[in-house]
């Protein structure tokens, strides 16, 4: 906003195309998104959700498999919570991640399935690209439909290799 005031201001940007040239709509989801990151970490909701991750985590360190799926799959659900995924990756990394080392699974295999899990984008809000791409657009580029196909094929695709990068971080002596 402090932008685009010095650019009204200098002449850059005419008033008569704030009104018109200026996407409203982003520019307030943008903020409401940034906005709703403060919330989540004020009312604690991932602290009261770390306490559910160590002891899941806990009983799947006998399997890195069913580990970097499930810790995946909480990914995925918490991006609905954390649309920008910031506070979403630290604290389901830091909070599982000395159980996972004193079951001697290194660092780089837990943050492969958060970070690979953290981008998928069923719904606009969870991913400020998409949004931005849509507003440009006025939502001509893609249908709902095809952002979710892709979305789901994306997280297919996750799921699937981090089952493949097991085998190989095994092959390799990453893990036992």
């Amino acid at each position: 906003m402090l932008a685009m005031a010095v650019l009204a201001i200098a002449g850059i940007l005419p008033e008569s195309d704030i009104a018109t040239r200026v996407s409203w709509p982003l520019l307030l989801f943008l903020g409401g998104i940034f906005g709703f990151a403060n919330v989540i970490e004020d009312q604690k909701v991932m602290d009261w959700l770390a306490g559910f991750f160590v002891p899941v985590a806990h009983r799947l360190t006998s399997s890195v498999v069913m580990l970097s799926v499930v810790v995946a799959l909480a990914m995925f659900l918490l991006r609905f919570l954390d649309p920008s995924s910031f506070i979403a990756i630290s604290v389901l990394f830091l909070s599982i991640v000395d159980v996972t080392m004193a079951a001697g699974i290194p660092p780089m295999v837990l943050m492969a399935s958060v970070l690979l899990a953290s981008v998928p984008f069923w719904l606009p809000y969870q991913n400020f690209w998409l949004a931005m791409s849509e507003g440009l657009t006025g939502g001509e580029a893609f249908t709902p439909g095809q952002r979710v196909r892709l979305a789901t094929t994306y997280a297919i695709a996750v799921l699937a290799t981090l089952i493949v990068s097991v085998g190989y971080w095994k092959l390799t002596g990453t893990i036992r």
